[in-house]
């Protein structure tokens, strides 16, 4: 289970070696008390990009952490869902999204 604080934290990692400003909006997802993963957007000042991530897993599925391009921080649908295995994988691949600007993310829109 992948938490706000971890996720925030492996990114501010990864995004030192990549010279990123990023703002974070994350929030645990707990229901009935049990926490079960995080939610939220990452944003890159410097170029504008936003990514949204979801890191709880679906009970009848086999897949794992979600990420997406958002519009803005208020947009929880429009782009095709990227999925990630690990927390490794994850942090790499919203590293990776982070570094395209906007105009390059509507290619990939669906």
């Amino acid at each position: 289970m992948i938490l706000a604080v971890k996720l925030r934290n492996a990114i501010k990692k990864e995004a030192a070696n990549n010279n990123m400003e990023l703002v974070f909006s994350l929030k645990n997802i707990i229901i009935n008390g049990e926490k079960r993963g995080c939610y939220g957007f990452v944003r890159n000042v410097k170029n504008g990009s936003v990514i949204y991530v979801d890191t709880e897993e679906p009970v009848l599925s086999n897949l794992h952490y979600m990420y997406r391009y958002a519009e803005d921080e208020h947009d929880y649908r429009g782009y095709r869902n990227r999925w990630a295995d690990t927390l490794n994988g994850l942090v790499k691949g919203i590293c990776r999204c982070l570094t395209m600007t906007p105009e390059e993310a509507r290619d990939i829109r669906i």
